[in-house]
């Protein structure tokens, strides 16, 4: 899985480089702190949601409402600690993410109308891509949102071309040319400026909606979904390089 560009510390960083991390955090509501931080404890969440997951009765839950809920008891415990009172940071979020998984657990399970991550996800995404289109030109309006959703489902790993049996369906040909693309695509998310990079990695390639990502970044919803849209605006380039630019309003 590949991380989003961001200032990130080390899974051996020396004690006294964390410690300033949270100093910043605390001290001067540092984001650049709090979003390596985060990353720093990202794959301790995710392991906890995995070992919540392996032991499951049932599979309404997607794993992806799991590894959710974990990253939402994470970024809560980041603002709740105190590095004063002695504790590791691991010894004091471990209950807390752990029980953030269970209790959301049950209310997904006792509200029916919930919503599962991968619903949110889409509806973030959808908005992002309707957002600032003209009334006129409904077509290329169309074609636009389609071709950014498709995009969206390339880099998930995960959409309706590349699911199960439909990805059985390709040919030698078709596989080998769908996985060019979204090698392609890899690699053109790399080259994206770094807010771009970071959004389009947060929430394609760690499942965050967008939400989560502006509380990481010190960012508002409504800016999260503008630079999401540039940089879909500018993947769409990449893979259509022939076809005429328009303006997004």
């Amino acid at each position: 899985m590949t991380a989003p560009p961001a200032v990130a510390a080390e899974d051996d960083a020396a004690p006294a480089a964390e410690a300033a991390l949270w100093a910043a955090l605390r001290r001067d509501g540092s984001t650049a702190a709090r979003e390596a931080l985060f990353l720093r404890y990202q794959p301790y969440a995710q392991a906890l949601a995995a070992r919540i997951y392996g032991g499951r009765h049932s599979r309404e839950v997607e794993f992806r409402d799991y590894q959710q809920l974990a990253y939402i008891g994470l970024l809560d415990s980041m603002d709740r600690y105190d590095p004063q009172q002695g504790a590791g940071f691991k010894t004091f979020c471990t209950p807390r993410i752990t029980g953030n998984v269970l209790d959301g657990l049950r209310q997904l399970s006792e509200a029916q109308e919930q919503i599962s991550l991968k619903r949110r996800l889409q509806r973030d995404r959808l908005s992002s891509l309707k957002d600032g289109k003209p009334a006129g030109r409904k077509l290329d309006a169309l074609s636009e949102l389609a071709v950014g959703l498709a995009i969206g489902h390339m880099l998930e790993g995960t959409g309706m071309y590349a699911d199960g049996e439909q990805a059985d369906r390709h040919d030698g040909y078709a596989a080998v040319a769908w996985q060019q693309t979204c090698r392609s695509l890899r690699q053109a998310v790399d080259r994206l400026p770094a807010d771009m990079a970071k959004v389009v990695g947060y929430h394609y390639f760690h499942s965050l909606p967008f939400e989560q990502i502006a509380g990481i970044l010190g960012l508002s919803k409504g800016r999260i979904s503008q630079i999401h849209r540039a940089a879909l605006t500018q993947l769409r380039e990449k893979i259509q390089p022939h076809s005429p630019s328009r303006t997004t309003t």
